[in-house]
């Protein structure tokens, strides 16, 4: 009766009718809302005869098992990047290597400062210094180390075999690095002995030619640039382009400058003069006698600093070359400093002349439009708006996201790279559980499906994702931005408020992937967005060659497809969500992926668990046997129908245990609550819970409470229910058996008993086992009153066969904490012994609220 009812129209293919998919064909309408679409999609209609079977299922669970290895690894079965990557091996954008990036940065700077400094001034390697050299050493060193272990790129391709990314380190920068770590070495080495001993003097000229050496690293600056550029620009996006153009050649100038400083400094002490003069041996100035030799360390290179900015710079200043050599040096300042300036001045130009052509551009732009619009003869009011609207978004262009097709770079890409750059953008986005597991049993079609069946779009403030009333071309997906959803009003159903919604962490108008859809209103961008669609006639082709995802795929788009018909059946009022909204186009009520994958078939159930168990770790598991034999537990349990495995949106795994419960209320407020059953050793197995049935294979929610109130022991009273509002309820949590995430789903039919139970023709009989339980014709059920004036608490309930008076083992009820006071002064009720066809009993009380709660927990 909460399902729809609805004959399937003549010529329906026959592929349609199985088990699972009950019917499909119909055009279905939401009151107040016609022309609602909802015949199945193309791939729905198509032959199923290359389905896979329980057995074909079976074999291929064990393979994604056997060939996972130990569970809880994220190894990638049959692709490319499993094969062709070496263990240990570090990806070039990861986060330790950003971080020693950025930290290798910060050395070779210092060393680009100190070096020169040192080697000007003849500083003496001890002290401070030293242990900043031994540091440096090191890093070094342990960087020569990483260079063997981290992923480089090769035509535009990401190597992380370790034998390639060697020798072309051995061919490239080894030799240069091992040099410069030798002089390091070298460097640091104790010089000991008499100042007149040959091997005395050999030690220090050895010491002084290595630090000569060192300046070498300076050449690997602009690689950590680049290095560092592409991390920023990975993590925090295109803006710190801008900022690294301008540090580029500010950094560049100062460097140079640094470097000609100490340069400086060393041809004014050390560089023989054929004048007998010297820069640095000339006066401070004429108020006094000092020397510039005489002067500070931090005064010499402040003056050497100032002489090396002038020669760049138009400046002048009172320090000036006194022999040949000075001016030789002096003279290649100069047209080194013409050198640069002439490049700033170009670079200056050529970004003037960029600013200005981007402004041509849009004076044209606006041009054409105010002409387009005078010879169309639109005037007024609406040609201002338009006008203005174009100005508006000419001048903030980077309100709107950048997507690839506006991207012209990209067309140079090979299409085997292209197809993994669009795969490698649309993996984040594919936040629906269906892909993520499709991810991970099979990349390379994962690959095909982002390829064939993605696009990107970009939204201005105002601009429309659809309207209301045309025909869906897929399923949507925001990457950024937010949107407005306005449910459009129909003759007979009001419109819903435009309320700004966040929708990155879902999808969007899922029933377009699996039924012809028309949009039942309008989503438009509040601000700036990229979406990303998911095309339906793409899904179908992205499909056609992998079998074991289109048999997931359709059956579980048959499922989904059979709640959006529920939804829009007669009894569509029934059918809300937990928050009370109907069905849209952005939620089908009972259609979420966890709610469905528990109903789904076996085969399907099983490959989603087995794919998840062997992608996602279990990080509770303590010894290795237990990690090999736990998954099969949870495997086991999955066929045995007890729960569901799933990867989340968040790539964790997690089990999914849905029920359906029935939720009766009579008309003091009480509710029917299950107490336990009567086992075959006539002990009770006490059990508080509302009434109800897990969902088996192909079952809706309403299939489910038909079968808890028709088929078992509340068949009596099924006459009396009227169901009033459903709702769903869920709790997360971490198993303590199993140490998973565990989602409890539960769907609560709200009903109220419409007449009192003493009108229904019940027979009353003594309960006294199985054997005599005497069953009447007229009803499939038995019902017992057990009555206990005095209450539960504090007695023993008797047992009412006369023959077999051991057959009702009831021990004495302990009376609940004295503290909750709301639950001890309800304690007269009554219980009520019901018993199925199977002659099984079952033991229900009308309870309070409180009282519920309460005897739900271990205390109770």
């Amino acid at each position: 009766g909460l399902s729809s009812t609805d004959a399937v129209e003549p010529g329906a293919p026959k592929e349609l009718h199985s088990e699972w998919t009950g019917q499909f064909q119909g055009t279905k309408t939401v009151s107040g809302h016609a022309a609602v679409i909802a015949e199945p999609s193309t791939l729905l209609t198509q032959s199923r005869e290359d389905f896979l079977t329980q057995e074909e299922v079976d074999a291929l669970v064990e393979k994604v098992i056997a060939d996972a290895g130990i569970m809880g690894t994220s190894k990638l079965d049959g692709t490319d990047a499993a094969r062709n990557r070496s263990r240990y091996m570090i990806e070039p954008f990861s986060h330790c290597r950003v971080v020693f990036d950025v930290a290798s940065m910060i050395v070779l700077l210092y060393d680009a400062l100190a070096t020169p400094v040192a080697l000007a001034w003849n500083i003496p390697v001890e002290g401070t210094l030293k242990a900043l050299m031994t540091f440096g050493t090191c890093f070094w060193t342990l960087d020569m180390v990483l260079a063997f272990n981290t992923g480089i790129f090769n035509n535009g391709d990401l190597e992380m075999r370790r034998r390639v990314v060697a020798m072309r380190y051995l061919r490239t920068w080894f030799i240069p690095d091992l040099v410069i770590i030798m002089s390091d070495a070298a460097t640091l080495l104790p010089v000991t002995g008499r100042q007149g001993d040959s091997g005395y003097g050999g030690l220090l000229r050895l010491s002084k030619m290595s630090r000569f050496v060192r300046l070498a690293r300076i050449f690997r600056v602009a690689r950590s640039f680049d290095q560092v550029e592409r991390s920023l620009q990975q993590y925090f996006g295109g803006g710190w382009e801008i900022a690294v153009e301008i540090l580029k050649p500010f950094t560049s100038i100062m460097m140079i400058n640094h470097m000609l400083a100490c340069a400086w400094f060393a041809i004014g002490t050390y560089v023989p003069s054929d004048t007998g003069l010297r820069w640095i041996e000339t006066e401070l100035g004429s108020a006094t006698s000092l020397e510039y030799k005489d002067a500070s360390i931090l005064y010499q290179y402040t003056t050497c600093l100032h002489w090396s900015m002038t020669q760049l710079t138009p400046g002048s200043m009172q320090v000036f070359p006194q022999n040949t050599f000075e001016r030789c040096f002096n003279f290649l300042c100069l047209v080194l400093g013409m050198l640069i300036f002439g490049v700033l001045i170009s670079s200056l130009s050529a970004k003037m002349t960029q600013y200005r052509a981007g402004q041509r551009d849009k004076f044209i732009k606006l041009a054409t439009l105010r002409r387009f619009l005078h010879d169309k003869g639109v005037q007024g009011a609406l040609a201002v708006s338009v006008v203005q609207q174009v100005r508006q978004r000419m001048s903030t262009a980077t309100v709107v996201p950048l997507v690839p097709k506006d991207v012209q770079a990209l067309t140079m890409l090979a299409s085997s790279l292209r197809r993994t750059l669009q795969c490698e953008l649309c993996k984040p986005q594919l936040r629906h559980p269906l892909f993520r597991w499709w991810g991970a049993f099979d990349p390379s079609a994962l690959q095909h499906f982002c390829t064939d069946a993605t696009e990107f779009f970009a939204l201005a403030p105002g601009d429309h994702l659809f309207i209301s009333r045309s025909e869906a071309q897929g399923a949507h997906f925001v990457v950024t931005g937010a949107l407005t959803y306005n449910l459009v009003p129909g003759p007979d159903r009001q419109g819903g408020a435009w309320e700004v919604v966040d929708f990155t962490s879902g999808i969007i108008c899922e029933a377009a992937l699996w039924c012809k859809w028309k949009y039942m209103g309008e989503l438009t961008a509040e601000r700036g967005c990229e979406v990303l669609i998911v095309k339906s006639a793409g899904l179908r082709t992205s499909l056609e060659n992998f079998q074991t995802i289109r048999h997931v795929a359709v059956v579980y788009g048959a499922a989904f497809y059979e709640r959006v018909l529920a939804a829009l059946g007669p009894n569509a009022v029934e059918m809300e969500d937990a928050s009370g909204q109907s069905i849209s186009d952005l939620s089908v009520p009972f259609a979420a992926f966890d709610a469905i994958l528990p109903c789904l078939p076996m085969t399907s159930r099983l490959l989603f668990a087995a794919v998840a168990l062997r992608t996602c770790p279990i990080r509770s598991l303590g010894w290795p046997a237990a990690a090999k034999r736990h998954p099969m537990e949870m495997l086991k349990e999955v066929r045995e129908g007890k729960c569901a495995i799933l990867i989340n949106s968040a790539d964790h795994l997690e089990r999914v245990v849905s029920i359906v419960a029935l939720r009766l209320e009579r008309s003091d407020g009480r509710v029917l609550a299950a107490l336990g059953a009567l086992a075959d050793d006539g002990e009770i197995r006490v059990d508080c819970k509302l009434p109800g049935s897990k969902p088996r294979e192909g079952e809706l929610p309403g299939m489910v409470m038909q079968k808890v109130i028709h088929g078992t022991e509340l068949a009596p009273l099924a006459e009396a229910i009227q169901f009033t509002q459903t709702t769903e309820e869920t709790a997360c949590g971490v198993s303590e058996r199993t140490a998973v995430t565990t989602k409890y789903m539960r769907t609560v039919y709200n009903a109220a008993l419409s007449v009192p139970l003493e009108e229904l023709d019940l027979e009353a009989t003594v309960v006294g086992g199985p054997s005599s339980c005497a069953m009447s014709g007229r009803t499939s059920s038995v019902v017992v009153h057990i009555s206990s004036a005095e209450g539960m608490y504090g007695n023993s309930l008797r047992s009412f066969n006369s023959e077999r008076p051991s057959s009702i083992m009831v021990t004495n009820m302990p009376a609940p904490p004295s503290t909750d006071a709301q639950v001890s002064s309800h304690l007269d009720f009554d219980v009520f012994a019901l018993a199925d066809k199977n002659s099984k009993i079952y033991l229900y009380a009308w309870l309070a609220p409180a009282e519920l709660e309460h005897f739900r927990t271990a205390p109770g």
